[in-house]
């Protein structure tokens, strides 16, 4: 076996590159450049090691470079990830609508559509029947609402709360999509797996019983077209986090005046001065709706959801 050291071993055509062999073989998770780092490495640390000494410390070292680049994507993935959902996170969110806002920028891509999602009813559950009990609910519509849009082009994210943020890039059917999100939530949309085609069901621990407790959406649309968001503003001077920024805040200006009605304003508190808002309108109806769902195919659950 050659011993000689690392400097001064003949160089022959033949021999391995620095990364060969245990980065092609014995190594095949681990990138070149890495192996390049570590091979230098342990040339600095150990003066006259041999290439076969270097072989064996890298197989030596290979589960713990292994395990570290792991913690390093596991933590990268739950940087943009929402723990309790799995979507895309505020961070996810604003990364996945600068990339697509970037590519429609430089012609390489088409619209970029956001639906602006705020759950109606979700605080009283959590209020009524517990927060595990909300998480839940936000698990599986979660679940409804990525089984709805399951186009590569669309994304859905939770920023936060009880907002979800749909993105749509390209063709865009605003009418479709909002009735789409608000039957998948409110369990009316039949091409769903089965368990997904009924109301949601909440556990009353007082009563001992599943009671029927909708839960609604307020939407808000906007569209980014390349140079403009549609109905609101020029976007020429804007960088792309600032069109991002412009976007949602046009969905979630939108949302507010779909929840509350024309003459809605953010911060006014028109829970109370306004029973008669489209919100609770359309709560009554999904109400009403759910109810009659179940006495005609659904028979109530007796354990929680």
């Amino acid at each position: 076996m050659d011993t000689k050291p690392i400097d001064q071993a003949e160089q022959k055509t033949s021999d391995p590159s620095p990364t060969q062999g245990f980065g092609a073989s014995a190594r095949p998770g681990l990138s070149d450049a890495l192996l390049l780092q570590l091979r230098e490495t342990l040339i600095a640390a150990v003066p006259g090691i041999t290439e076969q000494q270097i072989l064996v410390a890298q197989q030596k070292m290979q589960p713990s470079f292994q395990e570290a680049q792991n913690k390093l994507k596991d933590a990268e993935a739950k940087g943009i990830r929402d723990e309790l959902t799995g979507l895309q996170n505020r961070a996810g969110l604003n990364q996945t609508l600068e990339n697509l806002i970037g590519a429609s920028s430089r012609s390489e891509g088409g619209d970029v559509s956001i639906l602006y999602l705020d759950l109606d009813g979700f605080k009283q559950v959590n209020d009524k029947f517990g927060h595990p009990m909300g998480d839940q609910a936000l698990r599986i519509i979660a679940e409804r609402l990525q089984a709805a849009f399951p186009r590569e082009t669309d994304t859905v994210t939770r920023p936060g709360g009880d907002e979800i943020v749909i993105v749509a890039a390209g063709k865009f059917d605003e009418d479709r999509m909002i009735a789409t999100a608000r039957s998948a939530i409110e369990g009316r949309l039949t091409n769903l797996p089965i368990e997904h085609q009924k109301p949601i069901l909440f556990w009353d621990y007082d009563n001992q019983v599943s009671q029927v407790y909708p839960i609604g959406a307020s939407i808000g649309a906007a569209t980014y077209t390349g140079d403009e968001i549609i109905q609101l503003t020029k976007v020429d001077n804007l960088k792309i986090p600032e069109v991002v920024e412009t976007l949602l805040k046009a969905g979630d200006m939108n949302m507010y005046v779909d929840k509350w009605g024309p003459d809605g304003k953010i911060g006014q508190g028109l829970e109370s001065e306004n029973p008669n808002a489209p919100k609770f309108q359309r709560l009554a109806r999904a109400r009403q709706q759910a109810v009659e769902s179940l006495n005609r195919s659904i028979a109530p659950e007796t354990s929680p959801v």
